[in-house]
């Protein structure tokens, strides 16, 4: 054995120390990476949020403005007049349709010109016209593909309040 080795088996006395080799393994080894400690960190973070809450004044921006509104009795209804359109049926077999709108004297001869003018009353009636009902009334023998057709136009022309009237037969 060397002067060395037993130098580094013996302590600074000059006694005698066995080093197991796990020991040894763990002196070789790189030391950990170290991580800052994080209780100080969320205390200051707490103190900030702290300091900014009491030290904000939440102070109102806006007045209330004075104003006298009129008395009313209740609430003022504007009354709406119904479209009311008529599908007849005409033709051989009766497999065409006739459709007039109730007020107006001109035939409609088919259902893209029916679009149109369900347009221009709804520009007409203007902010209310969602509002507006179209009422459908059906004569005898009136297909269902006509009265529907009747239906998606009117839909088509953005009517929210479309709806088939009873029939008297």
């Amino acid at each position: 054995m060397t002067m060395a080795a037993a130098r580094r088996r013996t302590g600074e006395g000059g006694t005698g120390r066995y080093v197991s080799a796990r020991k040894q393994r763990a002196k070789n080894r790189p030391a950990a990476a170290m991580q800052p400690p994080l209780t100080p960190m969320i205390d200051v973070v707490f103190q900030l949020l702290l300091f900014f809450l009491l030290a904000t004044r939440f102070v109102k921006m806006e007045g209330q403005i004075q104003a006298r509104l009129p008395r009313l009795k209740g609430p003022a209804a504007i009354k709406v007049m119904p479209i009311k359109v008529r599908l007849t049926a005409v033709g051989v077999e009766r497999s065409g349709v006739q459709i007039a709108i109730e007020g107006s004297d001109e035939s409609i001869p088919d259902f893209a010109k029916f679009h149109a003018i369900l347009a221009t009353e709804r520009l007409r009636y203007g902010a209310t016209s969602g509002k507006v009902p179209v009422i459908i009334r059906l004569e005898r023998d009136v297909a269902w593909q006509h009265a529907l057709d009747a239906f998606n136009q009117a839909v088509r022309a953005k009517f929210e309040d479309v709806a088939f009237a009873r029939s008297e037969f």
